[in-house]
């Protein structure tokens, strides 16, 4: 005759329990996962939809486009939130604009501060240009000036050879003439002295 171990009956049974607690856990588990992930989609259909967006109001073409998709995933996340796949393709394509958005911004960046950087040194060789130049026409000025400035001694000098030269032509000239006229008044003299002699 056997008898059955009660040891080993109540090892199944405590078993058999624990199998059931952890089953009951689980779907717990699910059921809590499911209220989460409802809960995020239903909070995030709202911000999307058109009751957040009083405060943004898009004035170009592109502006509207991305609203309206916007208002759309909204919409669809809002009444299929609990479709993981929907759920999925809403929030990434949310955060691939949300992307695409910081992208653009660090370009603009990038392109102000290397256009500003371009231009502070396009202003700066400017600048220099303009500093060359002008200590080119210094120089330029300054020869000109040294240049002139010989240019009227040596006519100053010029002058004065020629107003001496001038003046010792009249000389000589005024001599020639008084020398001539002496003689004649001397010849007229000796020539009236022969006739009324």
């Amino acid at each position: 005759m056997s008898y059955a171990n009660p040891n080993k009956s109540r090892r199944a049974v405590t078993a058999l329990q624990r199998a059931q607690s952890r089953r009951s856990r689980r779907s717990t588990q699910r059921r809590a996962a499911l209220a989460e992930q409802k809960a995020p989609t239903e909070t995030k259909s709202e911000s999307i939809g058109s009751a957040a967006n009083t405060d943004y109001s898009p004035v170009t073409v592109g502006g509207n486009f991305v609203d309206a998709s916007l208002r759309n995933i909204g919409g669809l996340l809002g009444k299929y939130g609990n479709n993981s796949t929907i759920a999925n393709l809403g929030v990434g394509t949310i955060f691939d604009i949300d992307k695409t958005q910081a992208q653009t911004g660090l370009a603009i960046a990038y392109n102000d501060a290397f256009l500003g950087s371009m231009g502070n040194y396009q202003a700066g060789m400017e600048d220099l240009k303009t500093g060359n130049a002008m200590k080119l026409m210094g120089a330029e000025g300054a020869i000109a000036r040294d240049l002139i400035g010989k240019q009227g001694e040596e006519q100053r000098a010029g002058i004065r050879e020629t107003g001496s030269e001038n003046r010792l032509n009249l000389q000589q000239q005024t001599l020639e003439e008084r020398k001539l006229r002496a003689d004649a008044r001397g010849a007229i003299r000796s020539q009236g002295a022969r006739f009324y002699g």
